[in-house]
């Protein structure tokens, strides 16, 4: 074993920009061929980069100002906040990319390097470490000196190799469920848009239950009881990862719910897949009659909770009465039964796509640390790939 920053292939970590160098101000959502998405923290999922059309982007001013953020295929992004178990190989069929202020890059001399320690870095025993090795309290937070002391295996190129040929099978159907799912979700929201809208209160529109967090010791790790999520850590494309659960929910959400984060970022939402315990940093919203139309709306409507972005005196947050009180456009007149059925029929295929990726990255998981250690051939791990692809 050694250390991320011991590696010989490893050219740097780097950390995005900071303030100083990029404003807010200099992102735009317009999308043409040479804008390149900002990728932060909501970006970098398990493995995967996920751009959908609200990634900030950068046009062509910043890029040259700042060149020495531009991402490539020898890059492996980490995300710096809160979520800071996450990464992803830079993979070119995500597009033209540009390192965020709330993420760190791992720069190795080649492809083949940064594919094969992007899978290392999504290991368990990563991930753990890193959760364990976090500075913060309130939010995890990760930075490039501690992720360079993360212990890492020293490998051949003929044991990367290996790694890169049988995983990136997987890889590349999860790659290509992201993209469904995206595409999925750009086009509800696009429904939702082109529909006749009447701004309503949400108090009017759903059952609204803010979370309250059981106490500690009720929580476990062993998939006893029902998940429970503090806030968006865990959320994916369309509904959160489950990694704690409880026995003693304080509150919960019930199955198909949008789960909303009342804490930064706010206005975040997945969906509640089964009871859901939900902490602090989330509300249920939930509705029997439009729970899809509900979603793509939150989804589409975000910007209505850009006045909440800097409520919290340490970060962004907002109450149950503001929740309650905000004006969300739904579409509204003879159609919307419709709309419904539709929605609902892309969510559940979203939803299948999704799960499809979870068990995929599950088979990745498992097979990495059995080929590092030869316990398993590469032909037998071939095998199993076929088996799930």
């Amino acid at each position: 074993m050694t250390t991320l920053n011991d590696v010989l292939t490893v050219r740097s970590i780097k950390t995005g920009p900071f303030g100083t160098q990029l404003r807010a101000s200099e992102y735009t959502p317009f999308r043409t061929a040479e804008m390149h998405a900002v990728v932060s923290v909501g970006e970098i999922r398990s493995g995967v980069i996920a751009i959908e059309p609200r990634t900030p982007r950068v046009g062509k001013e910043v890029v040259e100002r700042l060149p020495q953020y531009i991402l490539d295929p020898r890059d492996v992004v980490v995300s710096r906040k809160g979520t800071v178990d996450r990464s992803s190989w830079v993979d070119p069929r995500f597009g033209r990319l540009f390192l965020g202020s709330d993420a760190i890059a791992v720069r190795f001399e080649n492809e083949l390097s940064a594919r094969a320690y992007g899978y290392v870095l999504q290991a368990r025993a990563s991930r753990e470490w890193l959760i364990r090795h976090a500075s913060g309290s309130t939010m995890l937070s990760m930075n490039s000196e501690i992720l360079g002391r993360l212990p890492v295996p020293i490998l051949s190129n003929r044991e990367m190799k290996a790694i890169v040929e049988v995983l990136g099978a997987l890889d590349d159907k999860i790659a290509a469920n992201q993209r469904l799912v995206t595409l999925i979700l750009e086009l509800g929201e696009s429904m939702v848009q082109a529909c006749d809208l009447a701004p309503t209160a949400l108090a009017e529109l759903a059952t609204i239950t803010m979370g309250t967090s059981p106490r500690g010791e009720y929580l476990n790790d062993d998939g006893i009881g029902i998940p429970f999520f503090q806030g968006v850590r865990d959320f994916g494309a369309v509904y959160p990862a489950k990694r704690i659960f409880t026995l003693h929910p304080a509150r919960t959400a019930p199955d198909g719910a949008v789960l909303f984060a009342v804490r930064a970022p706010v206005g975040k939402t997945n969906l509640a897949v089964g009871d859901t315990a939900i902490g602090r940093g989330l509300a249920s919203i939930a509705s029997d009659s439009q729970p899809a139309t509900l979603f793509f709306s939150m989804r589409a409507f975000e910007t209505v909770w850009d006045e909440f972005q800097g409520g919290g005196t340490v970060f962004a947050s907002i109450n149950g009465s503001d929740v309650r009180s905000t004006m969300l456009p739904m579409p509204s007149g003879s159609e919307t039964l419709r709309l419904e059925a539709k929605l609902s029929a892309l969510l559940g295929r979203a939803t299948i796509a999704e799960r499809e990726s979870e068990t995929l990255a599950n088979t990745r998981d498992e097979l990495l640390p059995l080929l590092m250690s030869g316990k398993i051939t590469v032909k037998d791990a071939e095998k199993q790939v076929e088996q799930e692809v």
